[in-house]
């Protein structure tokens, strides 16, 4: 997806969000992607800064809800600095293999000064979740090990593996299980992990997170595009063009 066409898609998000009546929250996702998309195209950075800060500002009052969600916590180029980010409640998930994230966070005004704890508190915290991470809620400023939450995703990044969203019954036998695997949930199975991944190519998404032994990778890339040709978060990729020698 083009930048033009990713900032046509994410404009008629906002527009489809603003026409629902009563209390309502819009969440937007892999925001550094998506302001890149608004950046490199002429002149639209702005109209998505009014958006964030409008939101911001006067959107609670109207019972109108903001999330935007980041991998890096620099967010001044999203409009989000200085006294409006005095508006927002921070909440910083980290796991301890991701401690330069941490270093890079901490020399940002997102947690206060008195919560800038060291890395090896985050990851003495860490240590006491089931799932392996520390949380930073801003809402009662303070650090606390992150909780088993139900994933809703379908897929559990840490072990990478696809969750089976329906009840499992354990005496199901192994023909069962592969019958019911049918080509419709494969295909949302691999969009729900294409949207979840932090790759920034097809190719780097294909070596770090499939186990796909044997099956080859141009394949499979073949696959994959043709599956992204009618999503939303095909812009992701830039577009999903193929590496043609």
């Amino acid at each position: 997806m083009s930048p033009v066409e990713a900032v046509k898609w994410v404009k008629e998000c906002f527009t489809e969000f603003q026409n629902i009546s009563g209390s309502k929250l819009i969440i937007l996702d892999e925001g550094t992607a998506v302001c890149s998309k608004f950046k490199n195209t002429k002149d639209e950075i702005g109209w998505l800064k009014d958006k964030i800060i409008s939101y911001c500002s006067c959107g609670d009052s109207s019972g109108w809800h903001f999330w935007i969600v980041v991998q890096n916590p620099h967010t001044d180029d999203l409009g989000i600095s200085g006294g409006l980010r005095s508006q927002l409640t921070s909440v910083a998930l980290v796991h301890p293999d991701n401690v330069p994230a941490y270093n890079a966070m901490i020399a940002t005004q997102l947690i206060p000064s008195d919560r800038k704890i060291t890395s090896t508190q985050v990851m003495e915290i860490a240590a006491q979740s089931p799932v392996g991470r520390a949380v930073y809620y801003g809402g009662i400023n303070e650090w606390i090990p992150m909780l088993l939450l139900k994933n809703f995703s379908g897929y559990d990044r840490d072990t990478k593996n696809f969750i089976d969203s329906a009840p499992s019954n354990k005496q199901t036998s192994q023909a069962e299980t592969k019958e019911s695997c049918t080509p419709t949930t494969q295909a949302q199975q691999m969009l729900t992990l294409l949207e979840k991944t932090k790759a920034n190519s097809i190719d780097e998404f294909i070596q770090t997170e499939l186990k796909l032994d044997g099956v080859p990778p141009e394949l499979i890339r073949l696959g994959i595009e043709k599956l992204l040709q009618n999503s939303h978060i095909k812009y992701k990729f830039g577009g999903c063009n193929s590496n043609q020698n």
